[in-house]
């Protein structure tokens, strides 16, 4: 069997679950050992685990990439995590969409003002930065010297 068929049924066995490259290579490199030996013993480049869990993890990246035929899919973020679904692309979307969206029957909290927040914002400014904000009062303040005059 060889290393990306190893590592297809790998996640076909865990449909949803979520692995990194790394996590991809050790799990090879402990399930086959006497692999992982054999082409360290055949590799004049490769000279220690290390090097073979980069190689290997360079290899995932390579089956299982963006640019890659196997039918594992991969997320955007790094580092990219390689995973199995039996969903197509729009299902997957669809999926999280709804699991995204709210329960019927919960209804949202309103958001706050912009006047209701200043508060909030007040009290993060003097804990966070120990600067005392101050508003302007829009009700008396004024702008008699036109455009950039308060300035």
């Amino acid at each position: 069997m060889n290393k990306t068929e190893a590592m297809k049924s790998f996640l076909q066995e865990r449909p949803g679950q979520k692995f990194t490259a790394q996590q991809l290579a050790e799990w090879f490199f402990r399930t086959y050992p006497d692999e992982g030996k054999k082409k360290l013993a055949s590799s004049k480049k490769l000279n220690s685990e290390e090097a073979l869990l980069r190689q290997l993890k360079a290899e995932v990246y390579a089956s299982f990439g963006p640019n890659a035929s196997a039918p594992i899919k991969h997320t955007e973020d790094h580092p990219r995590r390689f995973y199995f679904s039996p969903l197509s692309d729009e299902e997957e979307v669809v999926a999280a969409e709804r699991a995204a969206a709210q329960p019927a029957g919960t209804q949202q909290s309103p958001a706050k003002s912009e006047k209701e927040l200043y508060d909030e914002l007040a009290l993060f400014l003097w804990n966070e930065y120990r600067v005392y904000p101050k508003r302007i009062d829009e009700k008396r303040s004024s702008n008699r010297h036109g455009p950039n005059g308060n300035h």
